[in-house]
């Protein structure tokens, strides 16, 4: 079930791995009043100990992109978070084995919609900021835990 890729940012080159994780996240503007989006469903595409690339489905009404899963009975339109120019994601993560809550912040540094015969998503690949040492250690073990071979 685990593949690995690469990531490409810049100059750098990440190693991704593929690990299942449910993610809640927002957007965070920085518009003159910052504002945080409604909490949107998502799932990780791949990780690494320097971001993850998520995705996240999305609906088109009548011409209008929303993202399909999101608390509260209102959706949140895509269009304005993909187009500001400073933003933040806040990343919500159960990390296994745990399910440990743990709490990240992010920079969305690119995003790819597709669009397939019944439903539509939106990857966001996500550089993580700097985060305080046990959130770091607790993602680390995860990533090690998820790239060890597992015995049947």
């Amino acid at each position: 079930m685990k593949s690995k890729k690469k990531m490409f940012i810049g100059r750098r080159i990440f190693r991704l791995l593929r690990a299942p994780l449910s993610i809640n996240f927002s957007f965070i503007s920085r518009w003159k009043n910052p504002k945080t989006s409604r909490i949107i469903k998502g799932k990780s595409r791949g990780v690494s100990s320097k971001g993850l690339c998520l995705e996240t489905e999305i609906d088109v009404r009548h011409g209008v992109l929303e993202f399909s899963e999101t608390e509260g009975t209102e959706k949140e339109k895509v269009l304005p978070y993909l187009i500001l120019s400073e933003k933040e994601i806040e990343l919500e993560l159960n990390l296994p084995p745990g399910g440990n809550k743990t709490h990240i912040m992010g920079k969305p540094i690119w995003y790819e919609l597709t669009s397939g015969e019944s439903t539509s998503r939106l990857k966001i690949c996500v550089l993580f900021k700097a985060m305080p040492r046990e959130v770091l250690n607790n993602w680390l073990g995860y990533i090690k835990h998820a790239d060890s071979p597992r015995t049947s």
